[in-house]
């Protein structure tokens, strides 16, 4: 792309007069620059790294000193605005379906999409629709979870249908995290979807219209517990009466706690919080680390633990570990 047709569009201004008058592609992340490249440089710091791996232009907000006269230094008022344009004019250019969807749907469209269905690409942020560019082709399927972003992008879209939950029958609820059901004529047997996201599953499912492997269900993060044994060791799915639960997105915790309050009333469930949350709907018990958590569960009775503004990869890494005296307890 020339940089001449990429400062008309974004309304730049070039701050030298470079050697170079094209860019191939456009990064944001310093480390992922290869030759030829434009950097959208959010961070005034990484534009050197940017320039040893081959920049050939650096997108910035504010007057900068030139330090290297043979690429083009482009300033503009608002960086992500100036990425909204560049990436609205590279799409405009394809012949594309556009789809909208809530996040609930669109985490099950992400673990449900078959390898095969290379023509569906989905955007959560700017960053995924940076990355789309590199492959992107006429006919292919984009599908949000912004709408705001959506509308920005590719104007010409449409919301994915919401199945009727009235077409789900013969439900049975096996656990809180598990369903059988009927839906037009299909029998779903035992399908690791909790009952308050069956229509989310199913809009997913019809939208994908394809032949799913629902096994990759066990790695979708909604309502996805952690068993544990006594010790806070991980153990196998429902291989013991206590599991945890993360969730870092705050608009579907008060959906999921009235949830787990109305199916496992039975059980003692508590909360744990890595800042405190203002308006919440139970006692919350602030532990701001990760490695404390292990600790305060031994030393607290529960049977399911809900645990909001924690890293997952890092807290199963630590149920993981189990030190001596607890294996040899076993």
């Amino acid at each position: 792309m020339k940089i001449s047709s990429i400062v008309d569009i974004i309304d730049g201004e070039v701050l030298n007069s470079p050697s170079v008058s094209f860019i191939y592609n456009i990064k944001q992340s310093a480390k992922k620059v290869k030759e030829g490249d434009l950097f959208i440089a959010k961070n005034i710091k990484d534009i050197s790294l940017a320039i040893e791996n081959g920049a050939f232009a650096i997108l910035v907000d504010t007057y900068i000193t030139v330090t290297d006269f043979e690429i083009s230094w482009i300033k503009v008022d608002d960086l992500d605005e100036a990425v909204i344009k560049l990436l609205r004019f590279n799409l405009s250019n394809y012949d594309l379906s556009a789809h909208f969807c809530d996040q609930v749907t669109f985490n099950y469209i992400k673990y449900l999409k078959p390898i095969t269905r290379v023509d569906l690409k989905l955007i959560d942020n700017i960053d995924e629709a940076l990355k789309i560019l590199d492959y992107i082709e006429n006919e292919d399927n984009l599908v949000f979870k912004n709408k705001k972003l959506m509308d920005k992008l590719y104007p010409q879209n449409k919301n994915i249908k919401t199945i009727n939950k009235d077409d789900i029958e013969n439900i049975i609820q096996h656990t809180i995290f598990e369903c059988s059901f009927t839906y037009k004529d299909t029998f779903f047997q035992k399908i690791r979807v909790p009952k308050i996201y069956l229509v989310n599953f199913l809009t997913a499912y019809n939208f994908l219209d394809d032949e799913l492997d629902f096994t990759k269900l066990k790695n979708c993060e909604l309502l996805k517990p952690i068993f544990v044994d006594k010790f806070i060791n991980q153990v196998e799915f429902g291989k013991s009466n206590k599991f945890l639960i993360l969730q870092n997105n705050l608009e579907l915790i008060e959906n999921e706690i009235s949830y787990l309050k109305l199916n496992f009333r039975h059980g003692k469930i508590i909360f744990l919080c890595k800042n405190e949350l203002n308006n919440f709907y139970a006692k919350q018990n602030i532990i701001k680390k990760e490695e404390e958590i292990k600790d305060f569960l031994k030393s607290n009775n529960f049977n399911a633990a809900y645990l909001i503004g924690y890293n997952y990869d890092e807290l199963t890494q630590l149920l993981d570990s189990k030190d001596m005296q607890t294996t040899l307890l076993f």
